[in-house]
């Protein structure tokens, strides 16, 4: 999960480059997106390997 959202903001920060005119690609923004990306996968580890397991009512 982490590495296809890192992709992804490559991904975007590539057609950012080729694409547009007044758009810039930066460095900056890979890292922002790459911390973004781990943060948020270990967050959602953290929240569903607690102790109690969440309880889904349908």
């Amino acid at each position: 999960m982490v590495f296809t959202a890192t992709f992804y903001g490559m991904g975007i920060e590539a057609l950012q480059y080729s694409l547009t005119e007044n758009r810039m690609a930066e460095w900056g923004d890979v890292l922002a997106n790459t911390l973004g990306a781990f943060i948020g996968g270990l967050a959602i580890w953290w929240y569903f390997t607690k102790k109690e397991p969440l309880k889904w009512r349908f």
